[in-house]
């Protein structure tokens, strides 16, 4: 019993170390993000962060990837409230742009594409992340379709430039 208590404190914490990490990202940059920042933040020791990531380095990229999954999610729950797929491409445009209520999300991935430039894991996550965005896209044009709505002969294709 003790055991799965500690797995369930761990990940809690591992949570709140990301969390703050993305709010630390967005006040200093990547670049400029240490992790002597991100345990300052949260009132604990860089061992007890280097305890849940190997390196800097390891840290950045989860908290890219925790934020983005979570606006990912977000914005997936948002496309399910809507009526037909007309209604959640405009939802999903709209959310998607800056401006829109990602924005703050917007910021860290501008970020990170710049990082990635330097840094094969944030690469690698934001062509994971970049796919997600086109996946959702196809999947409601597709839906436009079916729902005689949008005409279109190459969904995928579409879905790549409207991300």
């Amino acid at each position: 019993m003790s055991g799965r208590i500690r797995r369930a404190d761990a990940e809690v914490r591992k949570t709140e170390i990301l969390e703050t990490t993305v709010r630390v990202v967005l006040e200093r940059g990547f670049g400029n993000t240490r992790v002597a920042d991100v345990a300052a933040a949260l009132g604990v020791s860089t061992g007890l962060i280097h305890y849940h990531f190997s390196s800097k380095d390891e840290l950045l990229a989860e908290a890219f990837r925790f934020a983005a999954d979570a606006d990912i999610a977000r914005v997936g729950k948002v496309l399910a409230e809507g009526s037909n797929a007309l209604e959640r491409l405009d939802r999903a445009l709209r959310d998607y742009v800056p401006g829109g209520t990602g924005e703050e999300v917007w910021v860290l991935w501008i970020d990170a594409w710049g990082q990635a430039l330097r840094d094969p894991a944030l690469r690698e996550i934001s062509e994971e992340l970049d796919q997600a965005w086109v996946t959702l896209f196809e999947r409601i044009i597709v839906d436009g379709v079916a729902e005689h709505r949008f005409t279109c002969t190459d969904p995928g294709a579409v879905a790549w430039r409207l991300a």
